[in-house]
């Protein structure tokens, strides 16, 4: 796979509020660790997602965001094989969990991403980013004070809102990432199924998130994500 500094693997993400913006956003890492948040037109998703339902190209699949330090970044297909999806899963699982960089958890990244393919076909999606190629449109905070950059992709002849207008949050459920391509003929074992389901991004439920007072103190400390 590509391992520029400007590609970034998609770990997991979702929807964002409000609704009205039609925006997904999926939380990504590139080969020297840098972890950052990917925002994106929900419908230019969609259709990203069909093509990876329909993929014959591996057994397992996934996606990239490449060119990302440019003004026209390009999302692309990642093809995973059946000995490297417990790599994958475990990258992205213990980011998620621990809520801190691959450079702070002692992760390599770029060793996973070594083993992944980046098909050589057109993008799955080309979008336009602002005037600010070197950097983030926005950006955020980890708990611990970790400044985490936020691309904003927007389609072609598109502006990036001057004001962020979605709210960002760590624990973001959507569609599932890597993804078994059902068609492809491969068989999955017991132990791949078992990777999928240990790893996949189930966030808490809202009364639990309540009775936590999880949104109280989001309320407090707006400038770190939820």
């Amino acid at each position: 796979m590509n391992t520029a500094t400007d590609t970034f693997l998609l770990l997991w993400g979702g929807a964002v509020s409000p609704a009205a913006t039609g925006r997904v956003m999926y939380w990504a890492v590139n080969n020297q660790g840098k972890l950052c948040g990917i925002i994106m037109p929900a419908k230019v998703w969609d259709g990203v997602t069909k093509t990876l339902k329909t993929s014959l190209q591996s057994p397992y699949i996934s996606v990239a965001v490449t060119d990302l330090s440019t003004d026209r970044p390009e999302l692309r297909l990642i093809t995973i094989n059946p000995d490297t999806l417990y790599d994958f899963c475990h990258l992205k699982s213990i980011i998620y969990r621990f809520r801190q960089t691959p450079t702070k958890l002692k992760l390599e990244p770029g060793k996973v991403m070594a083993h992944l393919g980046l098909v050589d076909s057109p993008p799955l999606a080309k979008l336009q980013r602002g005037d600010k190629p070197d950097k983030g449109e926005f950006f955020t905070f980890l708990p611990d004070k970790t400044r985490l950059d936020l691309f904003y992709l927007v389609e072609k002849g598109l502006q990036p809102p001057a004001k962020l207008d979605v709210v960002v949050m760590w624990g973001l459920k959507g569609f599932s990432l890597p993804q078994f391509s059902r068609d492809s003929g491969h068989n999955p074992a017991e132990h791949e199924k078992l990777i999928l389901e240990r790893t996949e991004i189930k966030p808490q439920p809202l009364w639990l998130r309540r009775l936590l007072g999880i949104g109280r103190r989001q309320r407090r400390r707006r400038q770190f994500i939820e």
